[in-house]
């Protein structure tokens, strides 16, 4: 393990330039040169194996609601009566368990436990399935590098089969996960017998009956698996939910479909995944108004922002945005002087194919050139950013006690 004092030396050395310099921090060095897209993408690489050794200081609570609450959490009171809940809250509660949820034989196969995963910032979600079906949220994983600390909520024996059998009503995707730890067998090779099961069936997923759909299922399903997107270039928002079962998106896909006027909604695939995107304006509005209305929880603040965006406002949403949502796409998406750049590649492009269709070639080699040079040094100021990012994030997290593996 090295000192973390050593480390922040280190890397002090780097310039926001993308330079390297022994100059303390802060001390203009004229002889500097940038760097080439080779030393920087190096650098990146340096940076990222740095980050990724890095381990998160201990979490002792989670955020939700705007509260921290502390860790290990426990429902002040036992779970709700479940018959007097709420139709939306429990389809909320399937949706997100199908997102998110995992059904696993318990140690000795006594039973099966019940357990959601999510970011120790955003709790929401799993102190609701708290408060409705009991159980407790603990320490999932410390975090390290870009993956933040993890907290997991689990329930097990009585209220973990009483949870399964509320949940599979709505469930998809693991409805017939569900269903098998509600009647778990006392007979031990018949325990084993469903043990493997649910392991086939976390793999392969099967159909189980019709299915409906409902907004609240939606907005728990979202809340798990779903992603807003704001492009760099122009008011747009693009929204999409990616999943490894195909059964439960063709749901979601059809009742989009059908609730959706504008439409605009398609379901892909590539490889064992399979995703539904909705890329029409008029559409992403309506699908997150209605979500909001049916109870969003964890991606409410990020549905409410891109809702209030306007031309005007679409970089500070984007910035907001990228503080709300998680590391996956930190360190490649385009700042606020990248989304500039790359709107004038842009235009430079549409240009280039008017005067191409003109004929004109002379004025389509200059703007050649000219979209050359323009890529090159976009190219070389993301990397840039990139590096600038990984060495701020590095250093927060060892002034804030991360250690280095």
């Amino acid at each position: 393990m090295f000192h973390a004092n050593q480390d922040i030396r280190c890397l002090s050395r780097f310039s926001p330039c993308g330079c390297f310099s022994s100059r303390p921090t802060g001390v203009h060095n004229p002889t500097v040169q940038p760097l080439s897209m080779e030393k920087l993408e190096r650098r990146c690489k340096r940076l990222n194996g740095l980050f990724g050794r890095l381990r998160w200081p201990a979490i002792y609570h989670f955020q939700a609601f705007g509260q921290a609450h502390k860790l290990p959490f426990h429902a002040k009171q036992p779970a709700k009566d479940l018959l007097g809940l709420s139709t939306p809250v429990l389809e909320y509660l399937s949706g997100f368990f199908d997102g998110d949820g995992c059904v696993s034989p318990a140690a000795g196969l006594s039973g099966c436990i019940l357990t959601v995963s999510q970011s120790s910032d955003h709790g929401e979600a799993l102190l609701l399935f708290s408060q409705t079906f009991g159980g407790s949220i603990t320490k999932a994983n410390r975090g390290r590098g870009p993956t933040k600390p993890m907290i997991q909520w689990r329930v097990y024996g009585k209220a973990a089969r009483q949870a399964a059998s509320e949940l599979a009503i709505a469930s998809v995707a693991k409805k017939a996960q569900l269903l098998i730890s509600t009647s778990w067998p006392a007979c031990r090779s018949m325990q084993e017998e469903l043990s493997l099961t649910l392991k086939t069936l976390k793999r392969n997923p099967e159909p189980f009956g019709n299915f409906s759909c409902s907004w609240s299922f939606i907005a728990g399903f979202f809340d798990a698996e779903g992603h807003i997107h704001v492009p760099p270039q122009g008011n747009q928002i693009r929204l999409r939910m990616v999943q490894r079962d195909a059964e439960v998106l063709h749901v979601i896909n059809d009742f989009l479909n059908q609730a959706c006027p504008d439409q605009g909604i398609a379901i892909r695939q590539h490889g064992p995944y399979s995703w539904v995107t909705a890329t029409r304006n008029s559409t992403c509005r309506f699908i997150l108004e209605r979500l909001l209305t049916a109870g969003l929880l964890v991606k409410r603040r990020s549905a409410q922002l891109v809702l209030e965006m306007t031309a005007c406002n679409h970089a500070l949403t984007r910035t907001m945005l990228a503080g709300l949502v998680g590391n996956q796409s930190r360190y490649t998406r385009l700042d606020t002087d990248g989304c500039s750049r790359s709107r004038d590649i842009l235009k430079i492009r549409g240009s280039l194919r008017y005067y191409s269709l003109q004929g004109r070639l002379e004025k389509v080699s200059l703007l050649q050139s000219h979209l050359a040079e323009r890529v090159q040094n976009h190219e070389l100021s993301n990397a840039a950013a990139r590096c600038l990012a990984l060495r701020g994030d590095i250093r927060s997290l060892l002034r804030s006690g991360a250690t280095v593996r």
